[in-house]
């Protein structure tokens, strides 16, 4: 039986559609082939409403229409003690096994380490890449 995956985004995932015109929710189907639960920190939500909040105007411009996608994603509590939200992300797919949406290029290389599947934008294919099993 397919177990239905969990896939962690971070904030940047969500400024993909703005920025390179990627569907992402579509965009993950494919890669994974099935159902999928789209997950969002509650520190990843504040980041992007901090950014609207205090960012340059483009920014704002950005991270506004990265929150036309929240109501697609269930929002999680990271945990207490990290100190950074890569921190709390990190924590939260390592402890509940699942695979991280991200383009942070050194966040990928710690979940790489520490054995945490991960999916990021490749420029060159204009679309998602995964490295999971």
């Amino acid at each position: 039986m397919n177990r239905v995956k969990r896939v962690l985004l971070d904030t940047n995932a969500l400024l993909l559609p703005f920025s390179e015109k990627v569907d992402v929710f579509s965009e993950v189907s494919k890669l994974l082939e099935g159902k999928w639960i789209p997950l969002l920190l509650l520190e990843s939500l504040e980041e992007i409403l901090d950014k609207i909040a205090r960012g340059k105007p483009s920014e704002r411009r950005a991270f506004r229409s990265a929150l036309r996608f929240i109501d697609r994603c269930v929002l999680v509590k990271g945990e207490p003690w990290p100190p950074s939200v890569d921190a709390k992300i990190l924590a939260y797919a390592a402890s509940n096994r699942c695979i991280v949406l991200t383009n942070d290029r050194e966040l990928r290389r710690k979940l790489r380490r520490m054995g945490v599947p991960c999916m990021y934008y490749r420029e060159s294919r204009r679309g998602l890449e995964s490295d999971t099993p």
